[in-house]
């Protein structure tokens, strides 16, 4: 399984530059660990692909902080989190997103990191975009190296309830752009836990971004600015932090820090690519891009977490991957079987306008007189019955023929127990005297075989032609 890491420069950088021409600096880790490594810088489109992939967060963008946290996991944990932390925020902690370090079974003292919801966001969603599906991130604290000492728990619980030793200057010269402390981590605890600090030197690009056709390492062959900066990451015990220094303050920040603790300072050096920042050489150690890249797949602390985890944002992702091909089959069964039925429709809509065409110029050929034919079919049979009728034929609501039918009907009913004939609008009502036994059921096929139906209300018969046609 392959893997791509990603050193992301801090955020205020990703801001000014256009994302899709900064290059970059990437370790290609392959299948076999054994490997080489495959360095180098890209462009967010042309990164190499691989299986997973791993951003290395600027430590000026994560606030660390050690904090007790009770034994809840899950969305309780994440509930709780804003309100452990919050008097150590300066921005809404509701625009914060927060991750918990893995800890031993037992322990209540947690490392939480800290980064801006929004902007973490954006970044884990400019990636997916770009193809790449399983993304983790890491601090870049946790990924320098250190000097071991006997319990690392222990350096958690020391950092736990400290303060910032750092003096007002030197506070005010950092530039923390994401999430800030009000008061960051110290040392009243144990001085073996908390002696060791290890800084690492990394470059902030000068030049302008580079383009996808010419690709270089944008830290490198820059000419010498007069406010030139560097990004400084720092990790104390468990915990670390970051800001942004110029070039002419880092040898008084770098000496400032040594002061109460073992500094070990490292520069960061990319494959022919060496920054030399004007500090004290003697006192500084290269940290190469491979070193650092290990360094971040051993990480565990990642950041994607709660909704950015594997069951929040990645996850209904790749559900939505899943369901995407048969999405796309139904989606196309669904515009063929309308197409299909348009089709259809213009089809049977041609053979009506047809079939209307041909029984006008039917009905115009035979009756000759008729120059509109709004219903060739009620028209005809209307002319039909006209001309029936001057003919002398009788129709079928004629008043002999309902007459001649309900004679032909009566049967075994006498025709003088007829009280009364009424004819009116083409019905026949027709009432028998009182005491005429009338079968009703059987009267009424004997209408219906004459092509005759019968209703029958408050004694009257109420006779009219059948609908089926005539007899």
């Amino acid at each position: 399984m392959s893997t791509v890491i990603v050193l992301l420069p801090a955020r205020d950088v990703c801001v000014t530059r256009d994302w899709d021409t900064y290059a970059f600096p990437f370790a290609l880790v392959p299948r076999n660990g054994d490997r080489e490594i495959e360095t180098g810088f890209a462009t967010l489109k042309t990164l190499p692909g691989a299986t997973s992939t791993i951003l290395i967060i600027a430590a000026r963008d994560t606030l660390m902080l050690a904090a007790a946290l009770p034994p809840v996991q899950g969305v309780r944990l994440r509930r709780m989190l804003p309100n452990v932390v919050e008097e150590y925020l300066m921005q809404d902690a509701q625009q914060c997103h927060f991750a918990v370090a893995p800890a031993a079974r037992g322990e209540t003292i947690r490392c939480i990191a800290v980064v801006d919801r929004e902007w973490f966001g954006m970044v884990l969603d400019r990636f997916a975009e770009a193809g790449h599906r399983r993304v983790r991130a890491v601090p870049l604290a946790p990924c320098l190296p250190v000097q071991q000492v006997e319990d690392e728990s222990a350096q958690i619980k020391a950092l736990a309830g400290t303060a910032d030793d750092l003096d007002a200057e030197l506070a005010a010269d950092a530039e923390p752009n994401t999430v800030q402390a009000t008061a960051t981590v110290q040392a009243d605890a144990p001085h073996n836990a908390l002696k060791h600090i290890t800084a690492l030197i990394v470059p902030v690009a000068q030049s302008s971004p580079v383009t996808a056709d010419e690709l270089a390492p944008p830290y490198t062959d820059a000419p010498k600015v007069e406010h030139e900066r560097f990004e400084l990451a720092l990790r104390r015990g468990a915990l670390g932090f970051g800001f942004s220094v110029g070039a002419a303050e880092l040898d008084t920040t770098l000496k400032h820090l040594s002061h109460d603790a073992d500094l070990t300072v490292y520069q960061l050096q990319y494959d022919n690519a060496p920054v030399t920042p004007d500090a004290d050489a003697s006192a500084l150690k290269t940290l190469s891009w491979q070193t650092l890249a290990r360094s971040a797949i051993a990480c565990r602390f990642d950041l994607c977490q709660f909704e950015f985890g594997s069951s929040g944002r990645g996850g209904a992702a790749a559900r939505i991957r899943r369901w995407r091909m048969p999405l796309a089959i139904v989606a196309a069964s669904v515009a063929v079987a309308l197409v299909t039925v348009n089709v259809q429709w213009l089809r049977l809509r041609h053979q009506r306008d047809a079939l209307t065409e041909t029984m006008t110029q039917l009905a115009q050929e035979a009756l000759p007189p008729t120059t509109v034919m709004l219903d060739p079919h009620a028209q005809m049979a209307s002319q039909l019955a006209r001309m029936r009728a001057t003919a002398g034929e009788l129709r079928a609501d004629d008043f002999l023929t309902l007459s001649a039918g309900i004679a032909h009907a009566l049967g075994p009913i006498p025709a003088a127990s007829m009280a009364s004939l009424n004819y009116s609008g083409g019905a026949l009502e027709v009432s028998f005297k009182a005491g005429t036994d009338v079968d009703r059921d059987a009267f009424v096929r004997r209408l219906a075989a004459q092509g005759i139906a019968a209703h029958l209300e408050e004694g009257k018969w109420t006779l009219k032609p059948s609908p089926s046609g005539t007899r």
